[in-house]
């Protein structure tokens, strides 16, 4: 377990092993601090909570169950000892904070967004999408009417720098793409390489141009490319 306290300025403060007990050190670490993680390390990953200083409250974001109720942890003081606890969120509440959570963290999101550039269409191999490419990694590919407009590095999760819920992150990026497009638009997992994009499900190609084949892989095998065009 390991506890990380983080400056108002984003900068980290402070990190100690094990998860805050007594009410008067947390206190003494939390100064000018306005954000706290709580990680917990297991055979299985890791898990991470974060809380937020709201006024003389340390809160998470609000958790959605699914059956129209809300919830979100809490970190208080249960006589001399830091505890975490649940409380009730009402639905007006969520709405609420998911708002201006989006509103928050849009310029993040737009910038999360690289975007096809016109200037690119000459390009001598067809790749009309170099500006949307930032590297080998894993993408958000968004595309209508056949053609890539745009990608997202690190995806939906990977690309979230900012410390909001995932909700709210996903909210911010389909705000952002709806302001540069319009009409029905998909996005699709993909992976890049090389300067290209490559599908990573057989069902996503009926949205786009694409070249398939086989590539030999270092046991021996093939692996299947879904290459985007």
């Amino acid at each position: 377990m390991k506890t990380t306290y983080f400056l108002n300025d984003g900068g980290v403060c402070r990190r100690h092993n094990g998860h805050p007990r007594s009410v008067e050190v947390f206190l003494k670490n939390a100064k000018g601090c306005n954000r706290v993680e709580l990680a917990t390390y297991g055979a299985y990953g890791s898990m991470v909570k974060t809380f937020y200083r709201v006024g003389d409250k340390w809160q998470g974001v609000v958790f959605d169950h699914g059956d129209g109720t809300y919830s979100r942890a809490v970190l208080v003081a249960c006589g001399n000892i830091m505890k975490v606890v649940s409380e009730d969120v009402t639905p007006q509440e969520a709405a609420t904070e998911k708002a201006a959570e989006v509103a928050k963290v849009m310029p993040e999101a737009r910038k999360a967004i690289s975007w096809c550039n016109p200037d690119d269409e000459s390009d001598e191999d067809g790749r009309y999408w170099l500006s949307a490419y930032r590297g080998c990694g894993v993408y958000r590919l968004i595309t209508s009417g056949g053609r890539i407009l745009g990608a997202i590095e690190g995806g939906i999760h990977g690309s979230k720098r900012a410390a909001v819920s995932d909700a709210a992150w996903f909210a911010a990026l389909r705000a952002a793409i709806e302001e540069r497009t319009s009409g029905d638009y998909q996005l699709l997992k993909s992976d890049g390489s090389g300067t290209y994009f490559y599908l990573r499900y057989a069902e996503d190609s009926k949205y786009l141009q694409v070249a398939e084949y086989d590539v030999p892989t270092a046991d021996g095998g093939t692996h299947h490319n879904i290459e985007a065009r």
